[in-house]
Formats: C-alpha cells, sequence, structure tokens
C-alpha cells in the first residue's frame, strides 16, 4: 500500500458523502489509498481542529441549512472555506461542493476553493479525482 491520504469530507448530507467515499475507495492505487473521515457539523471540524488533527484534504459543502429557517446558506460554508485556508495556507488543500455549484464558484474562487464542484453534476469518480489531484499538487509544493 501507498501513502495514505486522509480526507475529511465536511458535510450534511450522509448520501453525498457515501458518493464521495466510495469513489476515493476505488480511485485509491498503490501510491495513494484514500481514508475518509465524516465531520457532519462544522462544530466537529473545529473540536478535531483544536485537537490539532490536521487532513491531507478537506471537502466542504459550501451550503448549510440556516438555524432559524433551515434554508439553504452559502456564508456558513463560505466563510468556513476561507478561515480554513487562512488557518491551514495551501499545505491543505480545500474542495468546494455546492448543490448550486455554478451560482457561488465566483465567491468560492475569491476565497480560495472555487470553481465549486456541483453535487448534482459531478460524479463521485470526477470528485475522488479532483481530491487526489490536488493532495499530490499539495505535496509537490512542500
Amino acid at each position: 500500500m501507498g501513502d495514505v491520504v486522509n480526507v475529511w469530507i465536511v458535510d450534511d448530507d450522509p448520501d453525498s458523502v457515501e458518493v464521495i467515499k466510495e469513489a476515493l475507495e476505488a480511485k485509491s492505487d498503490r501510491q495513494m489509498t484514500a481514508y475518509c473521515e465524516v465531520i457532519p457539523d462544522i462544530v466537529e471540524l473545529f473540536r478535531r481542529l483544536g485537537n490539532r488533527k490536521r487532513p491531507d484534504a478537506l471537502v466542504v459543502d459550501v451550503l448549510w441549512p440556516a438555524p432559524e429557517d433551515g434554508l439553504l446558506d452559502p456564508a456558513p460554508g463560505l466563510g468556513l472555506a476561507w478561515t480554513l485556508k487562512e488557518a491551514l495556507g495551501d499545505s491543505v488543500p480545500v474542495l468546494g461542493l455546492s448543490v448550486a455549484g455554478r451560482t457561488y464558484s465566483k465567491a468560492a474562487e475569491h476565497v480560495g476553493i472555487g470553481p465549486l464542484l456541483s453535487k448534482g453534476l459531478a460524479s463521485g469518480d470526477a470528485i475522488a479525482s479532483r481530491i487526489l489531484s490536488l493532495v499530490r499538487e499539495a505535496r509537490e509544493r512542500s
């Protein structure tokens, strides 16, 4: 087995998480084996980061239900992505996902995680390929 890649998936949609996990496992090869940790909410993510754990890559859903009305809101996810990029730098790639990928791509590019991949349009295989590609690029830079 090759290098193990620890991918944290921050998403409240279990179906999306399962598609990404299965695709990453299928993409694993002798050089790179993906291990996924599912993080269902932003509070848990910060708890883990506070324990000094670090992933090799983060996949972040940028649309989260607003607590007051349940409507999907990009502000928490984009703010989270910006905070993560500031805290972790370029050593940990952050890939943004959204059910409305194109709608928020400009904002995602501004915070350093764009263009977004659309959950509905991008296959699990395409998402897994992009994650592993970002990890390889980050490792080559360091």
